[in-house]
């Protein structure tokens, strides 16, 4: 397996015993949650690439149509509460982050 760490290399192709977990971590890139957040998170996101100011405007009027917050916030969110809601109705007692 190319890139495989050592003791990824000698174990095995697959897991045929279940392996207990602590919990479900879900990341995702976030984004604005208002409107004073818009040019902050977009300098942030295009540090050292020369982006000019009138650029940054042109991409934070997107944001502004959704009240400065980005979509995917709360989609991220909504992710959470159904691999939250799925795992308990299957019984498992897992912490979804």
């Amino acid at each position: 397996m190319c890139g495989a760490t050592p003791a990824a290399e000698s174990g095995p192709a697959h897991v045929e015993e279940p392996v207990a977990y602590d919990a479900l971590l879900l990341l995702g890139f976030g984004g604005p949650e208002g409107q004073d957040d818009v040019i902050p998170f977009l300098r942030n996101v295009t540090a050292g690439r020369g982006i000019p100011d009138e650029r940054l405007e042109e991409v934070a009027h997107h944001y502004r149509h959704f009240g400065g917050v980005s979509p995917i916030n709360q989609q991220n969110r909504d992710l959470v509460a159904a691999l939250d809601a799925e795992l308990r109705a299957r019984g498992i007692d897992l912490p979804v982050y």
